[in-house]
Protein backbone atom coordinates (compact mmCIF):
# COMPACT_ATOMS: atom_id res chain seq x y z
CA UNK A 1 0.00 0.00 0.00
CA UNK A 2 1.36 3.27 -1.05
CA UNK A 3 1.45 6.01 1.34
CA UNK A 4 0.88 9.54 1.06
CA UNK A 5 0.55 12.13 4.27
CA UNK A 6 -2.58 14.17 3.62
CA UNK A 7 -5.08 10.95 4.58
CA UNK A 8 -2.89 7.59 4.11
CA UNK A 9 -0.49 6.96 7.05
CA UNK A 10 0.75 3.20 6.38
CA UNK A 11 0.88 1.95 9.55
CA UNK A 12 -2.69 2.87 10.67
CA UNK A 13 -3.72 1.22 7.65
CA UNK A 14 -2.40 -1.59 7.06
CA UNK A 15 -3.09 -2.44 10.73
CA UNK A 16 -6.74 -2.68 10.16
CA UNK A 17 -6.15 -4.71 7.32
CA UNK A 18 -4.09 -6.79 9.07
CA UNK A 19 -6.58 -7.40 11.45
CA UNK A 20 -9.15 -8.46 9.49
CA UNK A 21 -7.41 -11.23 7.81
CA UNK A 22 -5.10 -14.11 9.03
CA UNK A 23 -3.80 -15.42 5.93
CA UNK A 24 -2.82 -11.96 3.93
CA UNK A 25 0.43 -10.68 3.23
CA UNK A 26 0.62 -6.85 3.37
CA UNK A 27 3.11 -4.25 3.64
CA UNK A 28 4.04 -0.18 2.85
CA UNK A 29 4.65 0.71 -1.03
CA UNK A 30 7.32 3.19 -0.92
CA UNK A 31 7.53 4.37 2.68
CA UNK A 32 10.33 7.35 2.44
CA UNK A 33 13.25 7.36 4.12
CA UNK A 34 13.14 10.53 5.62
CA UNK A 35 9.38 11.17 6.12
CA UNK A 36 9.84 9.15 10.14
CA UNK A 37 12.73 9.18 12.06
CA UNK A 38 14.60 6.12 11.61
CA UNK A 39 13.14 5.36 15.23
CA UNK A 40 9.72 6.01 13.84
CA UNK A 41 10.10 3.92 11.20
CA UNK A 42 11.48 1.08 13.26
CA UNK A 43 8.77 1.14 15.86
CA UNK A 44 5.98 0.87 13.17
CA UNK A 45 7.82 -1.74 11.57
CA UNK A 46 8.30 -3.70 14.45
CA UNK A 47 4.76 -2.81 15.77
CA UNK A 48 3.13 -4.84 12.66
CA UNK A 49 5.96 -7.79 13.02
CA UNK A 50 5.13 -8.12 16.04
CA UNK A 51 1.03 -7.93 16.00
CA UNK A 52 1.15 -9.71 12.54
CA UNK A 53 4.71 -11.65 11.87
CA UNK A 54 5.73 -12.79 8.38
CA UNK A 55 2.54 -11.35 7.11
CA UNK A 56 3.85 -7.59 7.35
CA UNK A 57 6.60 -6.43 4.55
CA UNK A 58 8.16 -3.16 4.91
CA UNK A 59 8.84 -0.92 1.77
CA UNK A 60 11.21 2.37 1.84
CA UNK A 61 12.12 4.24 -0.79
CA UNK A 62 13.70 7.18 -1.32
CA UNK A 63 10.25 8.91 -3.16
CA UNK A 64 10.79 12.36 -5.11
CA UNK A 65 12.43 15.43 -3.62
CA UNK A 66 9.96 18.03 -4.82
CA UNK A 67 6.91 15.98 -3.90
CA UNK A 68 8.35 15.69 -0.07
CA UNK A 69 9.49 19.14 -0.26
CA UNK A 70 5.71 19.88 -0.61
CA UNK A 71 5.17 18.09 2.50
CA UNK A 72 8.12 19.61 4.42
CA UNK A 73 10.15 17.01 4.13
CA UNK A 74 14.00 17.04 2.48
CA UNK A 75 15.03 14.29 -0.11
CA UNK A 76 17.98 12.29 0.98
CA UNK A 77 20.50 11.66 -0.88
CA UNK A 78 21.78 7.59 -1.42
CA UNK A 79 24.73 7.88 0.94
CA UNK A 80 21.91 9.12 3.40
CA UNK A 81 19.79 6.47 2.48
CA UNK A 82 22.30 3.73 2.98
CA UNK A 83 23.04 5.10 6.44
CA UNK A 84 19.00 5.11 6.70
CA UNK A 85 18.77 1.49 6.51
CA UNK A 86 21.63 0.68 8.56
CA UNK A 87 20.24 2.82 11.22
CA UNK A 88 17.27 0.47 11.36
CA UNK A 89 19.19 -2.57 11.01
CA UNK A 90 20.90 -1.53 14.17
CA UNK A 91 17.92 -0.37 16.10
CA UNK A 92 15.89 -3.81 14.75
CA UNK A 93 19.35 -5.58 16.26
CA UNK A 94 18.61 -4.02 19.70
CA UNK A 95 20.89 -1.33 19.62
CA UNK A 96 21.45 2.11 21.27
CA UNK A 97 22.22 4.29 18.10
CA UNK A 98 24.24 8.03 18.05
CA UNK A 99 24.22 9.15 14.77
CA UNK A 100 24.98 12.14 12.54
CA UNK A 101 25.61 12.09 9.50
CA UNK A 102 23.74 12.58 5.53
CA UNK A 103 20.26 10.52 7.31
CA UNK A 104 19.96 13.27 9.76
CA UNK A 105 21.19 13.68 13.31
CA UNK A 106 19.87 11.27 16.45
CA UNK A 107 21.34 10.52 20.14
CA UNK A 108 19.94 7.41 21.97
CA UNK A 109 17.52 6.08 20.06
CA UNK A 110 16.39 2.45 20.88
CA UNK A 111 13.78 0.13 20.35
CA UNK A 112 13.39 -3.62 21.01
CA UNK A 113 14.79 -6.02 18.85
CA UNK A 114 11.92 -8.13 16.60
CA UNK A 115 12.59 -12.07 15.90
CA UNK A 116 12.38 -11.66 12.19
CA UNK A 117 12.04 -9.41 9.78
CA UNK A 118 11.73 -8.65 6.01
CA UNK A 119 12.66 -5.38 4.33
CA UNK A 120 11.01 -4.82 0.47
CA UNK A 121 13.03 -2.91 -2.17
CA UNK A 122 9.84 -1.75 -4.52
CA UNK A 123 9.54 -2.68 -8.32
CA UNK A 124 6.76 -3.08 -10.85
CA UNK A 125 7.11 -5.95 -12.99
CA UNK A 126 4.79 -7.42 -15.42
CA UNK A 127 5.83 -11.00 -15.96
CA UNK A 128 4.00 -13.44 -18.13
CA UNK A 129 1.63 -10.93 -19.44
CA UNK A 130 0.43 -10.35 -22.86
CA UNK A 131 1.60 -7.01 -24.58
CA UNK A 132 -1.71 -5.12 -24.51
CA UNK A 133 -2.16 -6.03 -20.93
CA UNK A 134 1.38 -4.64 -20.14
CA UNK A 135 0.97 -1.73 -22.15
CA UNK A 136 -2.40 -0.55 -19.94
CA UNK A 137 -1.16 -1.36 -16.69
CA UNK A 138 2.17 0.43 -16.91
CA UNK A 139 0.40 3.51 -18.26
CA UNK A 140 -2.23 3.41 -15.54
CA UNK A 141 1.14 3.62 -13.62
CA UNK A 142 2.60 6.56 -15.57
CA UNK A 143 -0.63 8.66 -15.15
CA UNK A 144 -1.34 7.64 -11.58
CA UNK A 145 2.29 8.95 -10.56
CA UNK A 146 2.68 11.79 -13.42
CA UNK A 147 -0.85 13.45 -13.78
CA UNK A 148 -0.90 12.78 -9.73
CA UNK A 149 2.34 14.52 -9.05
CA UNK A 150 3.67 16.70 -10.97
CA UNK A 151 7.33 16.16 -9.58
CA UNK A 152 7.17 12.54 -10.81
CA UNK A 153 6.03 14.05 -14.66
CA UNK A 154 8.90 16.10 -14.71
CA UNK A 155 11.50 13.42 -13.83
CA UNK A 156 9.66 11.07 -16.48
CA UNK A 157 9.94 14.08 -19.00
CA UNK A 158 13.65 14.54 -18.03
CA UNK A 159 14.49 11.01 -17.70
CA UNK A 160 12.95 9.75 -21.22
CA UNK A 161 14.20 12.70 -23.04
CA UNK A 162 10.69 13.32 -23.75
CA UNK A 163 9.16 16.75 -25.09
CA UNK A 164 7.21 18.65 -22.22
CA UNK A 165 4.48 20.49 -24.38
Amino acid sequence: MSERFDLKEAGALLGGVLARTSRLEAGTGIAAAGARSPLMAAAMAATLQAAYGHRFIFGLGRSSGPYLAGQGIREMGLRGFEDYFDLLRRLFRGEEVTYQGPAGNYQGMRTVDPKAFRILYYMITANDLDEEYTRAIAHARLVTYSVGMPAFAQAYITNNGWDAT
